[in-house]
């Protein structure tokens, strides 16, 4: 936005005092972050809206859902709610992806939370099958790298999920 000229105040809760201030910061800012390589070749939901909007039936291509949150976290529908609207989109397969225990804003679940959590999904997903639904709940996190790479979740608990793309149930991230 501050690229393109735009006012920061179009973002939510950013009034004019606040976009001062961030423009004083950008601009006599010196630090230019590199983009880690695991956040290379990808999009933002902002581009992948415009791209939609342009290619409308890709939509309609679209399998599942890898990124969703619940009320597990900070979320706004419980798992159930967002099984039954993956499955009225006529997905296959959701994944819950709740923010783990060192993101606090975001209420992060600890390790006995996501097994907590583990129970739901799989009276979910066995709900879900007794009325011949083909819908599957997955078991993901989202979870919280150090600059060290150090994962705030127990490998244990990482390791009995669904999927680890990018993250080894040891206690590294993958770089």
């Amino acid at each position: 936005m501050h690229q393109e000229g735009r006012s920061l105040t179009e973002l939510p809760s950013v009034g004019p005092y606040l976009e001062k201030t961030i423009r004083k910061w950008i601009e006599s800012s010196s630090v230019v972050l590199p983009t880690p390589d695991l956040r290379e070749n990808f999009l933002t939901r902002t581009q992948v809206r415009a791209i939609l909007e342009k290619q409308p039936t890709w939509s309609a291509l679209a399998k599942g859902d890898l990124q969703m949150h619940t009320l597990w976290s900070d979320g706004s529908a419980s798992i159930q709610e967002m099984a039954e609207a993956g499955d009225a989109r006529g997905y296959e397969y959701i994944d819950i992806t709740d923010h783990s225990k060192d993101l606090k804003i975001a209420g992060g679940i600890n390790e006995e939370q996501l097994e907590q959590q583990a129970s739901e999904i799989s009276a979910v997903n066995y709900s879900l099958r007794i009325r011949g639904r083909m819908l599957r709940v997955l078991r993901s996190i989202e979870v919280n790298l150090s600059l060290s790479g150090d994962v705030d979740m127990e490998p244990s608990s990482l390791s009995r999920l669904d999927r680890r793309t990018g993250v080894t149930p040891g206690t590294k991230a993958n770089r």
